[in-house]
C-alpha cells in the first residue's frame, strides 16, 4: 500500500487539539483481577528469586508488584500459567489489547512472557515475545532511551520518577526504573463478552539464568476503530484497516469488495457531526448517487485505483504528531458512472 507522511495532513494537523490519552492500563494484581488459567486463587510467593517454580511477587514496576519467573542466577523456573480477567469492557465493540513486560538495558539478557487472549484456558505453548534478539515476535520498547531493539521504540517521554508524560495512556503509568523499561505486546482485537470482560494467559518461558527472566506488569486496553454509517452499491464495497492507530506505527485504510480496476478516492478529516454546514450522514441522492451516504467530514482525498481483486488502501504514519480523531470513507467509480461507498470509519490515532 502507498505511504502517506504526516505532512500530507498539515491542513488537518494545524486544526486538531491533543486528545486525552487512550490505552487504560490494569495492573495485575492477585487480590483483585490475576488467578491460575483455570480460575483458581493464586497468592505470588512474596520478594523471592528462589528456584522454586513459583511466580513471585517483587517491589518493582507498576504499583510495586511486579510478578516475575527466573529471576535465579542458576536453574531455570517453570511457573503455572496465570489469568488476568479484564473488566469494565463495552459489550459488544472491539477492543484493542496489549500486555506489558519489562526488560533490562543489558544487551546480553532477553527477557520474555508468553501471552494469549482467550474464552478458555489454551492448551500447549502461549506465544512466546521476545524483547531483544532475533526471537519474533517482537515487543515493542516504550520510552524514547530504551536500549537498541530489532523494533523502534515508541518514542515515550518520561518523567523524574520514570512516569510516562506522552499521553500514551489514561494515567501515568511507569515506563523507566533504574536501567529497566516498559515493553508493550500487541495482544491484537478481540470483543468482551455480554459483562464485558476478556481473558488474558500468561506464562513464563523456562530458561536456564537470570538473562531471560519474564517480568509481567498488566494489561491495557482501548477501543478499536469502529464503522460509522451505511454504505452503497453492487458489488458493495467494505472499508477495513490494518496495523494499530498508535504514533510511529503504521495505519492502513484497506478497501475491499469493490469494482475491479477502477477509479478510487479515499476522503477523510476530522471527527465532525457535519461537513461544510451540513448534517451527516449526508444524502448523495441530488448529486445523482441515490441510496448513497457521505459518512465523514470529507477535508482531504487520496485518489487510488483498485486492482484486479476489487482492493485498494493506503498507508499512514504520523510520527511526531500530536493525537487526532479522524473518519475515513472510500468511495468507488465504475465504468457507467456510478458510484459505490463504503461505510465510514471512526479511528483515533494517539500517542
Amino acid at each position: 500500500m502507498p505511504t502517506t507522511p504526516a505532512f500530507y495532513l498539515a491542513p488537518l494537523l494545524a486544526l486538531a487539539a491533543a486528545l486525552p490519552a487512550q490505552i487504560t492500563y490494569v495492573d495485575a494484581d492477585a487480590s483483585v483481577n490475576t488467578t491460575f488459567a483455570d480460575g483458581s486463587a493464586f497468592a505470588p510467593v512474596l520478594a523471592s528469586t528462589a528456584v522454586d517454580n513459583l511466580w513471585q511477587q517483587r517491589p518493582f514496576a507498576n504499583n510495586g508488584s511486579i510478578l516475575s519467573s527466573n529471576d535465579a542466577g542458576t536453574g531455570a523456573e517453570d511457573c503455572a500459567m496465570l489469568r488476568t480477567r479484564v473488566s469494565g469492557l463495552i459489550p459488544g465493540l472491539p477492543h484493542v489489547l496489549y500486555g506489558y513486560q519489562w526488560s533490562t538495558q543489558n544487551d546480553t539478557a532477553q527477557w520474555r512472557l508468553r501471552m494469549l487472549v482467550d474464552t478458555q484456558q489454551p492448551i500447549g505453548p502461549l506465544p512466546l515475545w521476545h524483547t531483544k534478539g532475533t526471537g519474533t515476535p517482537m515487543s515493542t520498547p516504550l520510552p524514547f532511551d530504551a536500549y537498541t531493539s530489532p523494533v523502534t521504540n515508541l518514542g515515550l517521554q518520561y518523567d523524574a520518577l520514570g512516569m510516562e508524560t506522552t499521553g500514551h495512556f489514561t494515567t501515568p503509568v511507569l515506563v523507566r526504573e533504574g536501567n529497566r523499561c516498559l515493553y508493550e505486546i500487541p495482544l491484537g482485537i478481540f470483543v468482551p463478552n455480554a459483562a464485558g470482560e476478556l481473558d488474558v494467559y500468561i506464562d513464563d518461558d523456562p530458561q536456564t539464568g537470570n538473562f531471560y527472566r519474564n517480568w509481567y506488569d498488566g494489561i491495557g486496553y482501548v477501543l478499536a476503530p469502529l464503522q460509522l454509517g451505511a454504505g452503497c452499491g453492487t458489488p458493495a464495497p467494505q472499508i477495513e484497516f490494518t496495523g494499530e492507530p498508535v504514533m510511529l506505527r503504521n495505519f492502513s485504510i484497506a478497501l475491499n469488495g469493490a469494482t475491479a480496476n477502477a477509479p478510487a478516492i479515499l476522503t477523510f478529516g476530522l471527527k465532525s457531526n457535519t461537513w461544510n454546514g451540513l448534517p451527516l450522514p449526508l444524502p448523495l441522492a441530488s448529486f445523482g448517487f441515490a441510496g448513497c451516504f457521505l459518512n465523514v467530514n470529507a477535508q482531504i482525498t487520496v485518489l487510488a485505483s483498485t486492482n484486479a481483486a476489487g482492493s485498494a488502501g493506503q498507508t499512514f504514519n504520523l510520527s511526531g504528531v500530536t493525537s487526532i480523531d479522524l473518519d475515513w470513507q472510500w468511495g468507488v467509480l465504475d465504468a457507467t458512472g456510478g458510484v459505490s461507498m463504503t461505510p465510514g470509519l471512526s479511528s483515533t490515532i494517539h500517542q
